[in-house]
């Protein structure tokens, strides 16, 4: 036995799903069209946040209280021309002055570049690095290791600053003085 369909129902859901859909879109152009502007710059503002991070941690030690692991200060300091406004690398350069002055090193210091000589670009990094820190009053001499000295160094953390350059990226590495 076939079933009749009621008509009037039918255009009562369609009135009812119309509905629906107009209101959801009437608020998507609310909320994209009329305050699309003020949201955008409420999610931009969310994005980013400053946090203090405190980077005091605790000896590692063997069952015995013998120190393992010993904390130690280091610096790590980034100067890359492609995130300085252009025309201001000699203001940067004079802060830099300044606050070595402040640090209690007014006429620079003498410090090492400790390269391996497997990679030509590690040479090529220290020469550059080395005219930079001339700039600041830091006089760098460029030390050049076989690849298992350098390793060996490195392991010790018994250099002042070490290059390393692999497939086109360069590591700076301050944080063994």
């Amino acid at each position: 036995m076939e079933r009749k369909i009621n008509s009037k129902r039918i255009w009562i859901l369609f009135g009812i799903v119309l509905a629906i859909c107009l209101i959801f879109g009437l608020v998507l152009i609310e909320i994209q069209i009329v305050h699309g502007q003020s949201y955008s710059e409420l999610a931009t503002k969310g994005a980013t946040r400053s946090q203090i991070i405190q980077a005091v941690r605790g000896e590692i030690t063997d069952r015995y209280g013998r120190p393992l692991v010993q904390n130690k200060v280091g610096y790590n300091i980034t100067l890359d021309r492609a995130y300085l406004a252009k025309g201001e690398e000699n203001e940067i350069i004079l802060r830099l002055l300044e606050l070595l002055t402040a640090a209690g090193y007014p006429d620079g210091f003498n410090t090492t570049i400790t390269i391996n000589d497997e990679n030509a670009a590690n040479n090529q990094c220290a020469v550059i690095l080395q005219a930079y820190l001339s700039m600041v009053g830091i006089n760098a001499e460029i030390k050049t290791l076989t690849n298992a000295d350098f390793n060996a160094q490195k392991a010790e953390g018994t250099y002042d600053l070490g290059i390393m350059v692999n497939n086109g990226s360069s590591k700076l590495d301050f944080t063994a003085n």
